[in-house]
């Protein structure tokens, strides 16, 4: 159940993507933020409201952190909500119709999941709207929780080719060298799992094209 949010938004941006009209302008990065930050709140609206439904134990702690996440974003939501209704017709031409249309695509996608296992689904949740990953993250970055989960779903693949391990329980995250800009650093992220650790080196810097770019290689050994 951990993968639940990962799974959530691989489901709503390809469909964004798909309902794109024909010969349209492709979005300009901050859009597509935009656009992430509104189908993301849609989702994460109705995990929220599923997992009160199933009186899940972490309810009071998963609304504050859904609250907490949402707050620094309601302007981009908001502008996501009219990039959708401008630029997507096909997922709806409101904005009940866009929530109705992405209530029943929870409902076959993920529901089901968290029927299965209430408890561990919403954890999940809750782990995932705290620190942007679907696992426990300690430690220091200098990342957002955007950029922590772009850099997450490469480095578990790193990671997983590096010790056989196919489900990491935990990563621990130390800065090594920020920049005197304070733009950019260099991270030593340790993936502990399957009785393993896997310490891997992600540098990342703001990219000239909006966002952020980063190389995940294998960390030298740790001093002793």
């Amino acid at each position: 159940m951990r993968t639940l949010p990962i799974l959530a938004a691989a489901l709503l941006l390809p469909a964004v993507a798909a309902a794109q009209a024909p010969g349209a302008k492709q979005p300009s990065h901050q859009e597509q933020v935009a656009l992430r930050d509104y189908t993301t709140a849609l989702m994460n609206e109705a995990i929220v409201g599923e997992c009160d439904a199933q009186r899940y134990s972490g309810g009071g702690q998963l609304r504050q952190a859904y609250a907490k996440w949402r707050a620094p974003r309601e302007v981009s939501i908001a502008t996501g909500g009219q990039l959708a209704l401008t630029r997507y017709p096909s997922l709806g031409g409101s904005a009940a119709a866009q929530r109705s249309n992405f209530r029943k695509q929870f409902e076959t996608s993920l529901k089901p999941g968290i029927d299965a296992a209430p408890e561990r689904a919403c954890a999940a949740a809750l782990a995932t709207l705290s620190t942007g990953l679907p696992i426990p993250f300690s430690g220091t970055t200098r990342t957002t929780a955007e950029l922590r989960f772009d850099i997450y779903k490469q480095a578990i693949v790193a990671g997983s080719a590096a010790s056989n391990c196919l489900e990491f329980d935990a990563i621990e995250a130390s800065v090594t060298e920020a920049s005197a800009t304070d733009t950019g650093a260099t991270e030593r992220w340790v993936l502990k799992g399957c009785g393993q650790e896997v310490a891997l080196s992600v540098k990342h810097q703001p990219s000239a094209k909006g966002g952020s770019d980063f190389v995940i290689s294998m960390a030298p050994a740790a001093a002793p």
